[in-house]
């Protein structure tokens, strides 16, 4: 959660929702008056504890909480991570995510198979994969090959299932490359291109000449206004893919290195 106080607000209402009612939930930043403590004490882990009991199967649980036990801590039988707060740091992200993935099985439970991530702000989930894989979305910067590799093993131990049409889908490296240049384009168009994501998205591939053009042309024209949201995005992808951009590069590098008898 963002804040101490919106932790007590949405416990009130999930003590009070039809379906959530059913759950033990334990908000353990109740008696926090500052958003940034970090370090959950040995009686925090017990009330999560106390609150899953030693018959996980049995129970039904949701833990509130701000920023406490969303790094060293571990409470095995948790199966999910919902994010309903913002944060630029792929570490502090992940380092959430995986609470979640301690293995553990007994006797009722059986073995726990899966873990799972909500996070109803897809753009930050994408964000954080690439930033995960130092994907780069500098000017003029490409992913290369063994940056999208990796990019392809980190999606083979935590897949991104997102909603397509009816049913829900696996992305692949491509796909979520693909979304996250959306994102940004998105991002500029809904901020009335007034946005460093404009400049900063790999397709335009902009030198710093390019940049000074732009700054010279929006010095002129002024801001504009954020428009509705159009229904369709075409994004430019200017001629190369990054494979065959990167390969160019490499190219003109290596005519540029020959000499000449």
């Amino acid at each position: 959660m963002p804040s101490v106080k919106s932790a007590r607000a949405m416990k009130k209402m999930l003590d009070e929702h039809p379906v959530f009612s059913s759950y033990n939930v334990v908000n353990i930043v109740d008696k926090d008056t500052s958003d940034n403590i970090v370090v959950a004490s040995d009686s925090d882990v017990k009330r999560v504890k106390d609150a899953i009991t030693d018959h996980p199967a049995r129970t039904l649980t949701i833990t509130l909480t701000v920023r406490k036990m969303t790094t060293g801590v571990t409470i095995k039988p948790w199966t999910g991570v919902i994010f309903l707060s913002n944060t630029n740091s792929a570490m502090q992200y992940l380092q959430a995510a995986f609470r979640a993935q301690t293995p553990y099985e007994d006797e009722e439970f059986g073995r726990k198979t899966n873990c799972y991530i909500f996070d109803f702000a897809p753009d930050r989930a994408l964000k954080v994969m690439a930033a995960s894989r130092q994907m780069s979305t500098g000017v003029g910067k490409l992913q290369t090959s063994d940056q999208r590799s990796k990019l392809g093993e980190l999606l083979n131990f935590l897949p991104i299932i997102g909603e397509e049409g009816q049913g829900m889908k696996a992305y692949k490296v491509d796909t979520l490359l693909t979304q996250l240049k959306k994102v940004y384009a998105e991002k500029a168009v809904q901020s009335g291109f007034d946005d460093d994501s404009l400049y900063n998205d790999e397709l335009l591939k902009l030198t710093s000449d390019d940049l000074k053009m732009f700054n010279d042309i929006k010095a002129i024209v002024g801001q504009t206004k954020a428009d509705r949201k159009p229904n369709v995005i075409d994004v430019n992808h200017q001629g190369l893919d990054d494979e065959q951009y990167e390969k160019a590069t490499r190219a003109e590098k290596k005519a540029k290195e020959r000499t000449y008898a």
